[in-house]
C-alpha cells in the first residue's frame, strides 16, 4: 500500500514542480531598455483624477447621507 501511494504522490508532483519551474517568473527583456513610453504620464493624471473623484463622493456621502 505504502510503495502505490508513493508512486501516486510522485506521478502527482512531478509535473506540478516541472510546469511551476518552467512557468516561474521572469524580467522581461525588454524593460530595462524601453524607458517611458509616451502615456504614463496621462495614466498617472487620470488615476490621480479617479482617486479624488472617489474620494469627494465618499465625503459627500458621509456629510451629507
Amino acid at each position: 500500500m505504502k510503495r502505490s501511494f508513493r508512486r501516486t504522490a510522485i506521478r502527482l508532483v512531478t509535473p506540478g514542480a516541472t510546469t511551476a519551474l518552467l512557468l516561474s517568473a521572469s524580467p522581461c527583456l525588454a524593460a530595462p531598455t524601453a524607458g517611458e513610453l509616451p502615456w504614463d504620464q496621462t495614466l498617472t493624471g487620470s488615476g490621480i483624477g479617479g482617486c479624488v473623484a472617489l474620494l469627494i463622493v465618499h465625503v459627500l456621502n458621509y456629510v451629507l447621507p
